[in-house]
């Protein structure tokens, strides 16, 4: 027996799945909107490629979660008397793997900088990184494209190809949680109040990763024992919603990071200055040096900021503020 030809005497385990999968999926949804509005009121001075990157990914979820519900109106309602639609997957459900795809290739990339800044500008593990992203986002269209092309054969191909895009997708994301979680630990110092914050961002980061990838190997365990069902197809959509949750946390959660450093009269980010001294050689000439100016009003002559500020600072800047910033911060000296 095919599996296509198997999902008509299990609709429990097709429309039932697609159901439940809905429910949550709209509930997370909800929460996503209230997210993305807090966002884009808290956070106007954010980069205009960020931003738009946000509101693609967005509309992406948006239009994910329209689909879905088209998708049950399609089985429970126009075909309600006929079990043998079940054997053909509507578009509505082959599409969302397309803008899922495109939405995770967004967030991998923009975690990907914040890995490529946090790292010191390690292109290696950032390329391995965005090559990554691109094969699962590559992999996610094409299964797309084959379930558009010919809704009966999608059962055959999507048991090839989706796979290792799950695969790819928890993989990458283990990545980027363990690197994020390896560079901020690296910038530890023997100061508590710093220490305790970078131990947050470690949390949030590894909290984040987990989430996405066991999403994604849940829905590839399904896939794999259990083909001839839709609960892969359900786990995509929480999947695309974990994503996108998981970027807008990460986000939103910088002005409490900086609410924190300023209660504890912790320095944001170093202001250089310069600074002229005389030299006498045979004749007068000025040499210029770095003066950090922080906000106890201290001048620090040579040394760049400690550790863990600096730490602080790359990844909430790369997390949005202007790019520059961002790269301020990774050119500066290593305080060893």
């Amino acid at each position: 027996m095919s599996d296509s030809t198997a999902m008509i005497s299990i609709p429990h385990k097709t429309l039932g799945s697609l159901l439940i999968g809905l429910i949550v999926s709209s509930v997370i949804y909800g929460i996503t909107c209230a997210q993305i509005v807090r966002y884009y009121q808290r956070y106007r001075s954010d980069s205009t490629r960020l931003k738009l990157a946000v509101g693609i990914v967005w509309l992406s979820e948006t239009a994910s979660q329209v689909m879905m519900i088209y998708a049950l109106y399609y089985y429970l309602i126009r075909n309600r008397t006929n079990i043998l639609a079940l054997v053909d997957i509507n578009w509505s459900l082959v599409v969302p793997f397309g803008t899922n795809g495109l939405a995770a290739l967004i967030i991998q990339v923009i975690f990907a900088r914040q890995v490529y800044i946090m790292s010191s500008k390690n292109m290696y593990i950032t390329g391995f990184i965005y090559l990554m992203s691109i094969a699962q986002f590559v992999l996610a269209v094409v299964v797309m494209t084959k379930g558009l092309h010919s809704a009966y054969a999608i059962y055959d191909r999507f048991k090839v190809l989706a796979p290792p895009a799950f695969a790819i997708t928890a993989a990458n994301d283990i990545l980027i949680a363990l690197s994020l979680s390896y560079f901020l630990h690296t910038h530890k110092s023997g100061i508590a109040r710093t220490n305790g914050i970078v131990n947050r961002l470690i949390i949030l980061t590894i909290n984040n990763g987990a989430l996405s990838s066991i999403l994604a190997f849940a829905a590839l365990i399904c896939l794999l024992t259990a083909p001839e069902t839709m609960v892969s197809i359900a786990m995509n959509f929480l999947l695309g919603k974990a994503y996108t949750n998981t970027l807008l946390a990460s986000l939103n959660w910088r002005q409490n990071s900086r609410d924190t450093l300023l209660q504890q009269n912790i320095p944001m980010m170093p202001r250089p200055r310069t600074a002229s001294k005389s030299t006498f050689s045979g004749s007068d000439k000025s040499s210029q040096r770095n003066v950090y100016y922080w906000e106890t009003n201290e001048l620090d002559y040579e040394n760049p900021p400690p550790s863990p500020r600096r730490a602080l600072d790359q990844y909430l800047y790369v997390s949005g503020d202007k790019t520059d910033r961002a790269d301020k911060c990774a050119n500066s000296p290593n305080p060893g």
